[in-house]
């Protein structure tokens, strides 16, 4: 590993729609309370993302050129009781109003990548290190075309080796907040030890 730690950048989502309570924020927040950083080293930086196309744009590429990450976990719910790691992400067809009640402009990303990135981490690797009895955990290619999938197309277009995005289960879920944390801890942990 060098000689700097590395940075890892998780983000969560605010509110939106029926999800009052969005447990990806909740279970980003609470991974400040594992000692990640000193278990793994790294430094653990994490953000609130709203739900507003705009708003996250600006966010995520402050991520990448103020804080010079060396991996980015965007973190989201879907209404799925497992945890779905994101393959891809699709440059335009982003016409489903955000919580402001506005559209992106031509219903595309405003930067190019190309019609369709992927991440180029091993996610069937990935799979195989992080999973358990508990909860089902998979891949997917259709990350919902909202703003969860906006979020990951920008990120790909600046590291398609060092972002990926996971979809875990809604705080109405029965699977419980305790649990989604200690996937994303393992996801980290996994993904750490790639990075040295």
């Amino acid at each position: 590993m060098d000689e700097k730690n590395k940075t890892v950048f998780v983000t969560g989502f605010g509110p939106f729609g029926d999800h009052k309570v969005n447990d990806s924020w909740q279970a980003v927040n609470q991974l400040h309370n594992s000692n990640l950083e000193s278990k793994l080293g790294i430094v653990l930086r994490s953000t609130q993302i709203q739900v507003i196309y705009k708003s996250a744009a600006t966010t995520v590429q402050d991520i990448w050129k103020n804080h010079n990450p060396d991996l980015v976990i965007h973190v989201g719910v879907h209404n799925q009781d497992s945890v779905m790691l994101e393959k891809q992400a699709r440059k335009s067809g982003y016409c489903q109003e955000d919580v402001s009640g506005c559209v992106i402009e031509n219903n595309t990303c405003p930067i190019d990548g190309g019609d369709l990135l992927s991440t180029e981490i091993d996610l069937d690797d990935l799979i195989e290190k992080v999973k358990r009895d508990d909860i089902k955990i998979q891949q997917s290619t259709n990350a919902g075309n909202y703003l969860c999938e906006f979020t990951y197309y920008m990120s790909l277009c600046h590291n398609k080796a060092r972002a990926l995005f996971v979809h875990i289960p809604p705080s109405t879920s029965l699977v419980p907040l305790k649990t989604k944390v200690e996937v994303l801890e393992d996801i980290i942990r996994t993904l750490c030890a790639q990075l040295q």
